[in-house]
């Protein structure tokens, strides 16, 4: 007991530096030098709008926004990493409480850090989240990332007598993935079931992605995770296991 008392203080803060602190990594310059050192990480930002990196422990922080640099990547286990964009985002808001009759097809011109989440032959996926909305883009080969279309919106005036029956989920991502699966010789009937049964979410569109890639299992850039959970995963699992026992054996001795 005496050992897991002293034991749950430090994983307590090994849990807060990960949540925010520095970890290895390097940005990637307009001029196309790699910079080695030191980048802030926040567990809970998706899309960070300027980066905070140092070249050592020691060293000044240097504060880089994506007109600065063209690519980061951060060492949490495995390599998150981030890419320049630059061109329409979409503005529609899709939560059910915000929506209204207005087939919303606004946009924004911006440059922001998208996050990778899937580098393959064929495709490459990304997202991007602010306060609005996460959203999910697709590279295919070596053009440009275009977004996948989602919105959501009411048929008619009637729409607060019933949200359910009323509403138009306009799911254009299936039709974009269906034509990428097609294009890559993937559309067997299992990931064409995939693709019409899929949410607007990281996992589903990850495991179509993945498909339209050839890959059966973890994505490769982040190594085997079923076989070794990455560093920030281990560390999770360890802490809630030692809280659970602390917990127990506070409550058998009580």
């Amino acid at each position: 007991m005496r050992y897991l008392k002293l034991l749950f203080p430090a994983l307590l803060l090994s849990l807060s530096s990960l949540a925010q602190g520095y970890l290895p990594g390097y940005v990637v310059t307009n001029n196309g030098d790699t910079l080695k050192g030191f980048v802030k990480y926040i567990r809970t930002e998706n899309s960070p709008r300027v980066i905070r990196f140092k070249t050592d422990a020691n060293a000044k922080v240097n504060k880089y926004s994506a007109a600065d640099v063209k690519y980061f990547s951060i060492d949490i286990g495995y390599p998150l990493d981030f890419q320049r964009y630059s061109g329409p985002i979409s503005m529609d808001d899709i939560k059910i409480d915000n929506i209204t009759t207005l087939r919303d097809t606004s946009f924004k011109t911006d440059t922001v850090f998208f996050k990778i989440l899937r580098k393959g032959k064929n495709i490459t996926l990304y997202s991007y989240g602010d306060a609005l909305k996460t959203r999910f883009f697709v590279a295919d080969g070596h053009t440009e990332p275009t977004e996948l279309i989602f919105r959501i919106y009411f048929k008619d005036n009637e729409f607060k007598l019933n949200h359910s029956s009323n509403t138009v989920n306009e799911a254009t991502y299936k039709k974009q993935l269906t034509v990428l699966a097609e294009k890559y010789g993937k559309a067997d009937d299992g990931l064409m079931t995939d693709i019409a049964n899929a949410s607007y979410n990281e996992d589903n569109i990850e495991h179509i992605a993945d498909k339209i890639n050839g890959y059966t299992g973890p994505d490769p850039a982040k190594g085997n995770q079923l076989a070794r959970p990455p560093k920030t995963k281990l560390i999770i699992m360890v802490a809630a296991f030692a809280v659970a026992a602390y917990l127990t054996f506070s409550v058998m001795h009580h």
